[in-house]
């Protein structure tokens, strides 16, 4: 049986093998926040929560009571099919 030979490639990612555009890219800067934004955002994020929330519940109750009335249906016209039948 014939063995063979395999070679591994080169993983060795030191900084010298990166190509000189990768080696020389600076980072983005990163701007200072303003605490007055920070204060004020729980306040907001906190009334857009709460109208996420009532809107989420409405929107569940919606598709509840479409569901409802869709098993109503699916009821009325199964009797409506057995009296047909008989």
């Amino acid at each position: 049986m014939k063995s063979s030979s395999t070679k591994k490639p080169n993983l060795s990612h030191n900084r010298n093998n990166l190509p000189e555009n990768r080696r020389t890219k600076k980072l983005p800067e990163v701007l200072p926040v303003k605490m007055a934004e920070e204060k004020s955002k729980p306040a907001a994020a906190a009334a857009a929560a709460a109208d996420i929330d009532q809107s989420a519940e409405d929107f569940i109750m919606k598709f509840r009571n479409q569901l409802m009335i869709q098993r109503m249906e699916s009821i009325d016209n199964y009797h409506k099919m057995l009296a047909r039948g008989t």
